[in-house]
C-alpha cells in the first residue's frame, strides 16, 4: 500500500489492494457465457472493509470481456466492503 499523495488539486490518492481472490477459478478469458462466468466467480473474492468502506474506488481491469468479473467484484466491493462508488478503468477489450 502506498501512502496518500496530494494531487495538484489537493486530492489525496491512495493505492491499496481492496479485493483479494480467495478461491481458485478456471481461466475465464475464453468463457463467453455470462451466467457461467458469474457462477464460477461466486465467493471467489473477499474485500477489506477497513480499506473500502465509504470510499470512492477506481478498479483496474486488464481485459473486459462479458463484464461478469467486473460486475461481481463491484458487487463485493459495495456489499461486503461498503464502497460508496466504484469506477472502472479497463486496459483492453476482447
Amino acid at each position: 500500500m502506498l501512502s496518500p499523495r496530494p494531487s495538484p488539486r489537493g486530492l489525496a490518492c491512495r493505492f491499496a489492494l481492496a479485493a483479494k481472490k480467495v478461491k481458485q477459478t478456471p481461466q475465464l478469458k475464453d468463457m463467453t457465457d455470462y451466467d457461467k462466468r458469474a457462477a464460477v466467480l461466486k465467493d471467489a473474492f473477499r474485500v477489506a472493509p477497513e480499506v473500502t468502506a465509504g470510499k470512492t474506488l477506481l478498479l483496474f481491469d486488464d481485459l473486459h470481456g462479458s463484464g461478469a468479473t467486473v460486475a461481481h467484484i463491484v458487487e463485493v466491493l459495495k456489499h461486503q466492503g461498503g464502497a460508496k462508488a466504484v469506477y472502472l478503468l479497463t486496459l483492453t477489450t476482447k
